[in-house]
């Protein structure tokens, strides 16, 4: 329902779960700097506010709230940038206390209406502190080696660099922030962000509508966003990097032009488990196991850009095997060189991997934003329908579209 133009709750009733939990979601369009400044931005938010100037007052005041949990969180989908911050709590059925939910959504809107900030600046002792948090988390991502080769390879993937860099941000753009700078992002989203206030429990819609109408959001226009990153036109590329690692990291990227929900979605889906998204895949199963080519090999699905990308362990010495054996898997699978019980297995681990979601609030909480984003009302029982229909055919066709255009690997001398 909608609280205010551009402001929208979404109430997930259940009785399944013993917890409430919150979700209070800005939206905007995704940029270089923005990545980096929103990410400083939920850091500081979520450690402390002028009602709890201190980490250990916010912790406090959590647990007088009978344990209850509290975090922020960014991500990218596509061309969309993420802000959330959310929260779980006991419901106080279970608990001599009545009255919790209240006090919960009171917390957030203290923390997120109310940030630590003077004269439109935020705390300088915080602000340096998580500035270089940040700027540690940035750093070690040369550290771990899986992670740093993914991101190189997307690197070389991506005709826009702001689908590459790392979800932290950038110490370039890191240095360029200041209190000040941060307090006019905090304004912007805060005004002018799309926002999505999601709540799953055994809850009141109309007690929910009432609390979260109390934070007053402003009516916004929004502008027409795609969510969809459609990849440039790009040429085959393969790019190596030496550095001092025992383990040599092989990451591959196709691209698919297959996005959530299209016609293919589905196949795709199914198609990427046989290949190398599950324990069962040809890649798990022939490059790791049987060839024991790899320490790990599996691929992912990026249904907000239209790819598949493939990470692997090697040794060094190897890559051109390996890379010839994955082009045999594909191939195997374009040529129909797979049974009906394999697809009926791949069917069934993705089923129950759908079923398990709805034991986590986590998951749904998730799962409801994405139909939020992509503008669905599928359930799981629909979602798992379409995945019983794909045939074997429509997986041949699905393999047919993948397209290899990057290879990256990071070896040792």
């Amino acid at each position: 329902m909608e609280l205010t133009p551009g402001v929208n709750l979404t109430v997930i009733p259940t009785t399944k779960f013993k917890t409430i939990s919150m979700r209070v979601v800005f939206k905007t369009r995704l940029t270089k700097e923005n990545i980096t400044t929103r990410s400083l931005l939920s850091r500081v938010l979520e450690r402390n506010s002028k009602e709890y100037p201190t980490q250990s007052k916010l912790s406090q005041a959590l647990s007088n709230l009978y344990g209850a949990t509290f975090g922020t969180s960014v991500s990218r989908k596509g061309h969309i940038h993420t802000l959330s911050i959310g929260m779980r709590i006991v419901n106080d059925q279970f608990i001599s206390h009545e009255g919790l939910t209240k006090e919960a959504i009171d917390f957030m809107k203290s923390v997120l209406l109310k940030p630590n900030v003077d004269d439109k600046v935020f705390n300088k002792k915080t602000f340096n502190r998580e500035v270089v948090n940040l700027k540690d988390d940035i750093e070690s991502i040369y550290d771990d080696k899986q992670l740093y080769a993914k991101q190189a390879m997307l690197k070389e993937y991506f005709t826009d660099e702001t689908q590459s860099i790392s979800i932290h941000g950038d110490l370039k753009t890191l240095e360029s922030i200041t209190p000040e700078s941060l307090y006019e992002t905090y304004r912007a989203m805060l005004n002018k962000d799309e926002v999505d206030i999601i709540i799953l429990g055994d809850v009141k819609e109309e007690e929910m509508k009432e609390l979260f109408a109390s934070f007053n959001f402003k009516k916004r226009l929004l502008e027409p966003s795609e969510l969809f990153y459609e990849n440039g036109p790009i040429e085959f590329s393969k790019h190596e990097e030496i550095q001092d690692v025992q383990q040599a990291k092989l990451n591959l990227a196709y691209d698919t032009g297959v996005y959530y929900l299209d016609e293919n979605f589905f196949a795709m889906q199914v198609f990427n488990g046989i290949f190398g998204g599950l324990p069962s895949s040809k890649l798990f199963l022939n490059v790791r196991e049987k060839e024991s080519l790899a320490y790990y090999a599996s691929s992912q699905l990026d249904a907000t850009h239209g790819s598949l990308y493939i990470q692997t362990g090697i040794d060094k010495n190897e890559a051109d095997r390996v890379i010839d054996l994955i082009n045999v898997q594909l191939d195997d699978i374009i040529a129909g060189d797979f049974s009906d019980e394999t697809i009926h297995q791949t069917k069934e681990m993705i089923k129950n991997s759908l079923r398990q979601s709805e034991d986590s609030p986590n998951q749904l909480m998730r799962s409801a934003y994405t139909r939020l984003l992509v503008d669905s009302d599928l359930t799981i029982d629909e979602w798992i329908e379409k995945i019983e229909a794909v045939t074997k055919d429509q997986v041949i066709e699905a393999a047919k579209r993948l397209t290899l255009k990057t290879i990256f690997l990071l070896k040792g001398e």
